[in-house]
Parts: structure tokens; C-alpha cells; sequence
């Protein structure tokens, strides 16, 4: 045996020479065996095989061997068996698996799963715990690549991210990355702060979960969104892209909002409504709407009753569709309503007047 098996022997001859469990206990096997003072051997006891009483053992009592595949072994025999005879009673073979490391493992530093590989690297070994890029069947390649969407751990937190920038060095590799919620960027991000990011919902599948209709898509557009209709129209804000599936998909109803054809539509109307606040504060909104929809009194359904009855009279009526305007920062934002549903008589008296320029004006003029 060469001076680096007679070391390992040594070192798995002793049966009370546990598992190593911490830093110091890897500092100090690696020391026994003979590598450099800053090295670290992990020791795991794998798995014991108890061996037939009639079953000659290819080792000596006591003896330990390197295998083929540069796995150690030890066998202990009844200690009442002379050294050097081979035993007819029960023994077990245990198995041993070292992970050799050139230095702290959390580093990133170079590894190897043989002794003897390891110990041919230790014999010329210079201080660099880097300098055989990954060690014994174990070399170095990158887990991410530029563009890949990731995730970045930062403080006790997981943010989404894309790869912006890779580079090697000494321990491996280092990630430049930007950040998704406000597109900052942060540099020498480990990998072991890196994590792919799940795989993302489609964008009609995103769309839908933000409770648009069918075939609408939205796709993310830095910190925001960006929503897109199946006509190709495109919203950069979540409500005006709502606006415009209300005004859109009014035909939707049963029956139909008709879009043309009354000299209302398209009118605008200024709504007011109370809301109560507190015990003595209550607050008065107006909000701005403009008429995008209507049915006729003759409309009706698919089962052939009238598409609206009246509260006040019971008979079949007018009604109008009001969507009102966006007021992004309005004080009282919460309040505020989207659309809502009113009869012809109640319509005309909250009627704003018309621009003095307007055609109707015009042709009201020319009269």
C-alpha cells in the first residue's frame, strides 16, 4: 500500500471514530488522513451488510481496503478471532462515503468523492481552494444564463427577477440581475441566493384571473400591466381596459344593448350620490357618464318578455346604460361606480348641456 492507504487504513480501523458532524470534526479527520490544515472531510456511514456464518470475508479482521471505485470499506470481526484469520461468525461490512473539500463546502470550493484523487491534488496543492474548478467529477458549470427568469433571495424574501449579466470567478459564478417590482439591479449575486422562477401563466390565462373575458390577454410591462383586447386594442391601465369591456360587450345582454339609433346615446350625464362616513361625516360625489348603450321599450328577450319592465309603472320601458369616467386619485376612489342602469325620464334630467360647437348646436343655429 502507498503512504496515503496506510493513512486512510488507519483512520477506518478505529471503530469508535464516528460520523463527522460539524466543521471541527471535518477539520480534524481531514487532518488525520493527512491533507492540508484548511481542508474538510464529510464522513456519512451509508449502510451495513450482515454476512453469512459460512461466508469466508475477502478482508483480514480489522483490515480496510479501497474498492475499484474508490469506495472504502472496513470489516470488523469477533474480537476473539487472532489477527490475519478469517471469520466463521456474523460480521458486517460498514460503508463509508468521505466527500473530500479543499476548504469550507458553503464556498463553493473544490470536492472529490476518492481519496485517492484527492490526495494526488493535495500533494501539489498551492492555497487556491478553487484551482481544480469543481475538483474530482465535480467541475463548475453556470445554472443560469442571461434572460433566464428567476427568482432572488434578499433578505428572508424571494423576488422575481430576470438574469441581466454572468461572470465567472474564483468559486464559480457570480449573477448581475434586475429586479421585476421597480427594475432595479443588483450585482455578485451568488448562486445559491438564485432560484428559477415557476413557470408563468400564460397571458389570456393572466387576463382571466383579473377577471377579464375570454381571449383577452395581459402581459407584464415593468411594474405595471399591459392589457390587450381580442381586437387589438391595448390599455396600460386595469380599469380603462374594463371600461372598454363594458362599452364592448354590451351586445352581450339578453337582450341586446342597442349602440345606436336614440339621440342619447353618447350623451353625457353628471350623477351624484351620498355616502356616509362616519357617524356625522357623510360626502357628496358627482361622477361624469357618458350613454353607451340602450334598449328600446319593443326590445325583448330570447323567451319573448319585455327586455325591461318599469318599477314605477310595471310596463315594458326605456333603459339606459351609463359607464362612467376613469378619475384616477379622486379622494374618495373606493366610492366611486363603474356604470349603472337608468330609465329615459330619469336620463334627461341629469343631461349636461351640449358643447356650444357640437353638430347639434350647429344645426340647431342654421335653423
Amino acid at each position: 500500500m502507498t503512504s496515503a492507504h496506510h493513512i486512510i487504513a488507519k483512520v477506518l480501523s478505529d471503530a469508535s471514530l464516528p460520523p463527522t458532524t460539524d466543521a471541527t470534526s471535518e477539520r480534524y479527520l481531514a487532518v488525520a488522513m493527512g491533507y492540508p490544515t484548511t481542508w474538510r472531510v464529510s464522513r456519512q456511514i451509508l449502510s451495513s451488510v450482515i454476512l453469512d456464518n459460512n461466508t469466508k470475508d475477502d478482508h483480514k479482521i480489522g483490515s480496510t481496503s479501497l474498492d475499484k471505485d474508490c469506495s472504502l470499506s472496513t470489516t470488523n470481526k469477533n474480537e476473539s478471532i487472532r489477527s490475519g484469520a478469517y471469520s466463521k461468525t456474523p460480521s458486517s461490512t460498514i460503508i463509508i462515503q468521505d466527500v473530500i473539500y479543499a476548504g469550507n463546502p458553503k464556498k463553493g470550493v473544490d470536492r472529490w468523492y476518492c481519496h485517492e484523487a484527492a490526495m494526488l491534488a493535495s500533494v501539489t496543492w498551492e492555497g487556491n481552494p478553487y484551482a481544480h474548478k469543481g475538483g474530482h467529477l465535480t467541475k463548475i458549470v453556470p445554472q443560469f444564463a442571461k434572460g433566464d427568469a428567476v427568482e432572488v433571495k434578499y433578505g428572508k424574501k424571494w423576488f422575481a427577477a430576470k438574469v441581466s449579466k454572468r461572470k465567472e470567478v474564483q468559486e464559480g459564478f457570480k449573477y448581475s440581475v434586475v429586479y421585476t417590482v421597480d427594475e432595479s439591479t443588483q450585482d455578485n449575486v451568488r448562486e445559491t441566493s438564485i432560484r428559477m422562477a415557476p413557470p408563468s401563466a400564460t397571458a389570456k390565462e393572466l387576463a382571466a384571473s383579473m377577471g377579464f373575458p375570454q381571449d383577452w390577454e395581459a402581459t407584464k410591462n415593468g411594474r405595471n400591466f399591459l392589457f390587450t383586447s381580442p381586437d387589438g386594442q391595448t390599455f396600460r391601465s386595469k380599469k380603462a381596459a374594463l371600461k372598454y369591456v363594458r362599452e364592448s360587450t354590451v351586445e352581450a345582454e339578453d337582450p341586446p344593448w342597442r349602440t345606436a339609433g336614440h339621440e342619447l346615446m353618447n350623451r353625457r350625464i353628471v350623477y351624484e350620490h351620498f355616502h356616509k362616513l362616519g357617524r356625522a361625516r357623510h360626502v357628496t360625489i358627482d361622477q361624469t357618464g357618458k350613454i353607451v348603450g340602450w334598449i328600446a321599450e319593443t326590445d325583448t328577450d330570447r323567451n319573448g318578455e319585455p327586455g325591461y319592465v318599469s318599477e314605477d309603472t310595471g310596463k315594458a320601458a326605456s333603459l339606459f346604460h351609463i359607464a362612467f369616467e376613469d378619475q384616477p386619485g379622486h379622494p374618495y376612489g373606493k366610492h366611486l361606480i363603474d356604470s349603472i342602469d337608468m330609465e329615459e325620464e330619469e336620463v334627461r334630467k341629469l343631461l349636461i348641456e351640449e358643447d356650444a360647437d357640437s353638430p347639434r348646436k350647429k344645426r340647431a343655429r342654421l335653423r
